[in-house]
C-alpha cells in the first residue's frame, strides 16, 4: 500500500524506527526482535493492543509487565503502577491517529500515557492499524473528534455530550476524557520511539 509505505519512510526521516506488519502473527514476532526477555514493559491502555494479542504475549512471556490498568487493582495501585512504567525499558500504546507525513497524535484523559510517550521509558513502541492512518494533521484532529473520541468515550462509560451525539462537541464534562493533546512529529533521540503500522482495523 502506497500510503503505509509513504507513512514509514517519513516517520524514519523524523528519527522514528518504522515496521510493517500484515497480521497479528508478524507483529508479536517484530516485538520478539525488538524487546528483550527480563526487560520491563508498561502500557497505555490500548484497545488495539488487546486486540492483537499484543499484551497476552507480554504477559505470558519472559517480562517484568508494569500493568496500570490491571482489573481488580485499588486506584491508588494503579496511580503507582502509571509512575513506575516512566522507568520502564518499553512502553506500549496505541494512537489515536497516524498520518502520511509522518506525525502521531493522542489525546488523553489524565495525561499518563501521553507522558510516558514524551520523556521517560527508555524505548516506545507506538502500534496502530490501518485505520487510524490519515493524510495529515488536519484529518487525524478530524479522526479523534468524529470517530475516536465518542467510542473511546463510550467504552470506558463516560457520561459526556459526544456518547449521545457520536462526535466532539468540546465539553467542559467532568467525564471528558481528551485534555491533553499531544503531537509527536520528530525525535530528537534518534530511534526511541518504534512505529508499527499493522494492516486491518484495530482499536478505535
Amino acid at each position: 500500500m502506497a500510503q503505509v509505505a509513504k507513512a514509514l519512510e517519513n516517520f524514519r526521516q523524523h528519527r522514528m524506527q518504522a515496521f510493517h506488519a500484515k497480521s497479528k502473527e508478524e507483529v508479536i514476532e517484530i516485538i520478539k526482535g525488538l524487546i528483550e526477555p527480563g526487560q520491563s514493559v508498561a502500557w497505555g491502555g490500548s484497545k488495539t493492543l488487546d486486540e492483537l494479542g499484543v499484551i497476552g504475549f507480554i504477559q505470558e512471556n519472559d517480562y517484568v509487565f508494569i500493568d496500570g490498568f490491571e482489573k481488580g487493582i485499588t486506584k491508588e495501585e494503579s496511580a503507582k503502577r502509571k509512575h513506575d512504567a516512566f522507568n520502564a525499558d518499553w512502553y506500549l500504546s496505541g494512537a489515536n491517529a497516524i498520518t502520511e507525513t509522518g506525525e502521531i497524535l493522542n489525546k488523553d484523559g489524565r495525561g499518563n500515557r501521553v507522558a510516558a510517550i514524551t520523556y521517560g521509558p527508555e524505548k516506545v513502541m507506538i502500534i496502530a492499524g490501518t485505520n487510524k492512518l490519515v493524510k495529515d494533521l488536519d484529518e487525524a484532529e478530524r479522526r479523534i473528534r468524529e470517530s475516536a473520541a465518542p467510542l473511546n468515550t463510550k467504552r470506558l462509560g463516560k457520561d459526556t455530550p459526544c456518547v449521545k451525539t457520536g462526535r466532539c462537541e468540546d465539553c467542559s464534562s467532568d467525564d471528558r476524557i481528551c485534555c491533553f493533546t499531544q503531537i509527536i512529529q520528530q525525535q530528537i533521540v534518534k530511534d526511541r520511539i518504534h512505529v508499527m503500522i499493522v494492516d486491518g482495523d484495530y482499536g478505535f
